[in-house]
C-alpha cells in the first residue's frame, strides 16, 4: 500500500511539473518581442603583474558615470572578459540600443557629454 501511495504521489508531482512548464511557456510567448541593436568592441588588457590598474578602474568608472549613464540612447551596456579562449586578455565592451538611428546619434551625444565631463581648458 505504501508503494502504491508513493507511486501515485510521484505521478501526481510529475503531472504538475509538466503543467507548470506549459503555463510558463505560454506566458513567455505572450510577451511582446522587441529587437535591439548591439555594438561590440574588443579590447585587450595587460597581464603585466607590475602594472597598477587602480587608475584605469577609476577612469573607466568616471567615464561610465559621466558619459555612458547620461546617454539616454544607450539602454544597456557592460564589459565582459573571456576566460575560456586562448587569449584571456580580451575584454568585450557591449552597448545596447533601441534602433539603428540611436547608434548613429549616440556618438553626437557622447561627444557633448565628454566635453561637459572634461572641458578643454585651452
Amino acid at each position: 500500500m505504501k508503494i502504491i501511495k508513493k507511486l501515485l504521489l510521484a505521478i501526481l508531482m510529475l503531472a504538475f511539473s509538466f503543467t507548470t512548464k506549459i503555463i510558463a511557456q505560454d506566458e513567455v510567448q505572450k510577451e511582446e518581442f522587441k529587437p535591439v541593436f548591439l555594438t561590440v568592441t574588443t579590447g585587450h588588457w595587460s597581464s603585466d603583474l607590475n602594472v597598477d590598474f587602480t587608475d584605469w578602474l577609476k577612469t573607466e568608472k568616471e567615464y561610465f558615470d559621466k558619459v555612458t549613464m547620461k546617454n539616454d540612447l544607450i539602454i544597456g551596456s557592460g564589459y565582459y572578459t573571456h576566460y575560456f579562449t586562448p587569449d584571456n586578455s580580451e575584454v568585450v565592451f557591449v552597448s545596447v540600443y533601441k534602433n539603428w538611428e540611436d547608434i548613429e546619434n549616440a556618438n553626437d551625444v557622447k561627444a557633448k557629454l565628454v566635453e561637459e565631463g572634461w572641458p578643454d581648458k585651452d
